[in-house]
C-alpha cells in the first residue's frame, strides 16, 4: 500500500515537486481546501489562472478499510486509461461508435417524438469518447516521492466545485438537469469495458503484476493478481473484506445473514460477463463537480460560481477536449425556481406542472466531473452507489439516454422511469435478476457505511449515520430473505471457491445479532 505520512509535508516540499513537473510555472498560492475523503489534498494555484491538486495518502493514524488502502495509486492508474479509451473515440464517427444503443420507451407521438438529430446528441452525450471532457489531467505521479516521501499524484482537475459545497442548494430546475446530467455521465463511465474481461478493483486489475509491488500484493489478498474471471468472485471478495474489517473492529452486524444470502444468491452475479469500468460513488453529491452561472428570478444577469480550475490546459488531455467537442457546456438561459426541498430524491421527478417542464437548454448548473476517481472497480454498472439510494427519474432518463422531461409530452411524463425495466441494450445485462443484485450492492453500501463510522468516528454526523445505516441493512437483509432462490436459480459454471479467503471464526449469538 502507499506509505502514509504521519506529518504534512512542507510547504517548500510541495514546491519542490510542483516544480519538478512543471518547471516554467509560477506558484501564485498553496492551500488544502476542505475535505471528506481520506487522502490529503492541496490546491496549487500557479500562473495562467490555473489550479491544480496534490493528493497524497491519508494520515498515519487515520484507519482504513482493505478496500481503501491503495487510493493515490488507484486514481493514478485509472485517469490515463480512461484518457487512452476516450481519446480512441474522439477519432471515430461518434454515430457509428454507439449505434446498437436503442431506446427503451420511445414516444409513439409524432408530433412529439426526439428528431434522429435530437437522439443523435443524447447518444453522443453517452458514449466513450463524450468522457474525456470529464477527466482530470494527470501531470505527475510518483509511487514514492524523495520529496514528499510518500506517493503523491498532481493533476489539473476540472473546473466547478462539488454539489454539497455550493453556497445555495440547487432549484428545482437546476437539480433536475443535474441529475439528468448524472445519469448521462454514469452511462459514459459504463461504456469503457476493461478488454481483458477481468473483474476487481483498479489496483489488482491494472496495476503491476510483479511480486515485488507491495500495492499489488495486497490488492492481491483480496481480489487475485490480475483481477479474476467471474464477477460473483470479484464481488464476494469485497464483500468478505468488509466483513473482515467490521470483524476486526468488533463491530456488531448480522455477519452470518450478510454471507448466507450473498452465497445463497451469488449465482446471479455469474450473468454479468462483460467487466464495466464503476466508479462505485460517481453520484454523491459529495463527489460530484458542478459549474456554471446561476440567475435570479427578478435578475437578468447571470452569477457566474466562482470555481477551482478554469479551462486552461496543461496536458495534452484538455487539449482533446476543445478539439474534439468544442463548447457543449454554455446554454441560453432559464428562470431559477425557488424550491424548499433541495433533496435530489423529491425535487424534479417529471409531472404536469410547469415548474418541472423546464428547458434544459440554459446557462446553469452543469456536471463537469468528479472530485474523487479512487474508488473504482471493475464490474456491473448497478453497483455504482447512487442505483441503490432510489434515484431520481432525471438521472434514469439520463442513463437510458431518453430525452429530459421536459422534452417529452404531458402524457409520457406521466409514467415514471424504473430500474425495473432498464434499458435494452448490453449495459445492463440479466435484465430480469437485476433488481436482486441491486439489493445484493446495496446490502454492501449499506454494510461498508456502517463499519466506516467506526473506523473514522470523529465526524459530528457519525453516530446519525451509523443509525441509518444500521436501520438500512436490517431493511434490505428483509428484502434479501424474501428472495426465493428457486424462482432466480440457473446453472452455476465451475469456477474457484466462492469465498477466495478462510472462513470466519465461530461468533458468538450476541455478536452475530444487529
Amino acid at each position: 500500500m502507499n506509505t502514509p505520512l504521519n506529518h504534512s509535508p512542507s510547504i517548500e516540499d510541495l514546491k519542490a515537486v510542483i516544480i519538478r513537473a512543471l518547471p516554467d510555472v509560477s506558484i501564485e498560492s498553496i492551500q488544502p481546501p476542505p475535505t471528506t475523503r481520506p487522502q490529503r489534498d492541496v490546491h496549487i494555484r500557479i500562473s495562467g489562472s490555473r489550479t491544480l491538486m496534490l493528493t497524497i495518502p491519508p494520515h498515519q493514524m487515520l484507519r482504513l478499510l482493505r478496500s481503501e488502502q491503495w487510493l493515490v495509486l488507484s486514481e493514478a492508474l485509472i485517469i490515463p486509461w480512461m484518457c487512452r479509451r476516450a481519446l480512441e473515440y474522439t477519432t471515430k464517427d461518434k454515430r457509428t461508435s454507439i449505434s446498437y444503443l436503442i431506446e427503451t420507451e420511445p414516444s409513439h407521438d409524432i408530433a412529439t417524438s426526439p428528431t434522429n438529430s435530437e437522439k443523435d446528441l443524447r447518444r453522443v452525450e453517452t458514449s466513450e469518447g463524450s468522457l474525456i471532457r470529464y477527466l482530470p489531467a494527470l501531470i505527475s505521479h510518483s509511487p514514492a516521492s524523495e520529496q514528499l516521501g510518500t506517493a503523491y499524484n498532481l493533476t489539473e482537475p476540472p473546473r466547478g466545485v462539488p454539489i454539497t459545497s455550493l453556497p445555495v442548494p440547487l432549484s428545482e430546475a437546476e437539480r433536475s438537469r443535474v441529475e439528468y446530467q448524472k445519469g448521462q455521465f454514469i452511462r459514459c463511465i459504463s461504456n469503457l469495458k476493461e478488454p481483458g474481461s477481468k473483474f476487481g478493483l483498479v489496483v489488482s486489475v491494472l496495476g503491476p503484476q510483479s511480486s515485488s509491488s507491495a500495492d499489488s500484493s495486497a490488492a492481491a489478498a483480496i481480489v487475485g493478481s490480475g483481477g479474476v474471471n467471474s464477477w460473483s468472485n470479484a464481488f464476494l471478495a469485497l464483500v468478505e473484506g468488509t466483513l473482515r474489517d467490521g470483524e476486526d473492529r468488533a463491530v456488531t452486524i448480522s455477519y452470518s445473514s450478510i454471507r448466507h444470502h450473498m452465497h445463497r444468491l451469488s449465482h446471479l452475479l455469474d450473468a454479468v460477463t462483460q467487466s464495466r469500468l464503476v466508479v462505485l460513488d460517481a453520484g454523491s453529491d459529495l463527489n460530484v463537480l458542478v459549474s456554471g452561472s446561476r440567475q435570479k428570478e427578478d435578475q437578468k444577469d447571470t452569477q457566474p460560481l466562482s470555481t477551482g480550475a478554469t479551462q486552461g490546459t496543461l496536458s495534452h488531455t484538455n487539449i482533446a477536449k476543445q478539439d474534439s467537442l468544442g463548447d457543449e457546456t454554455k446554454e441560453p438561459g432559464s428562470k431559477y425556481i425557488k424550491t424548499k426541498n433541495p433533496d435530489r430524491r423529491r425535487t424534479g421527478s417529471p409531472g404536469g406542472g410547469s415548474e418541472t417542464k423546464q428547458s434544459y437548454d440554459f446557462p446553469g448548473m452543469s456536471v463537469t466531473g468528479l472530485r474523487d476517481w479512487s474508488n473504482c472497480i471493475f464490474g456491473d454498472p448497478l453497483m455504482t452507489s447512487i442505483f441503490s439510494e432510489d434515484p431520481s427519474p432525471e438521472f434514469i432518463r439520463g442513463f437510458r439516454q431518453q430525452p429530459p422531461s421536459s422534452t417529452t409530452s404531458s402524457a409520457s411524463t406521466t409514467s415514471t422511469p424504473r430500474l425495473s425495466s432498464p434499458p435494452t441494450d448490453e449495459i445492463i445485462e440479466d435484465r430480469e435478476n437485476a433488481a436482486v443484485r441491486i439489493l445484493m450492492y446495496e446490502c454492501y453500501h449499506a454494510t461498508v457505511c456502517l463499519v466506516k463510522q467506526f473506523y473514522r468516528p470523529a465526524r459530528a454526523d457519525s453516530s446519525k449515520r451509523e443509525v441509518e445505516a444500521r436501520r438500512r441493512l436490517a431493511t434490505v437483509l428483509n428484502k434479501l430473505a424474501e428472495v426465493d432462490e428457486n424462482a432466480t436459480k440457473r446453472h452455476r459454471t465451475a469456477s474457484a471457491d466462492i469465498w477466495p479467503v478462510k472462513k470466519p471464526k465461530a461468533r458468538t449469538e450476541a455478536q452475530d445479532s444487529e
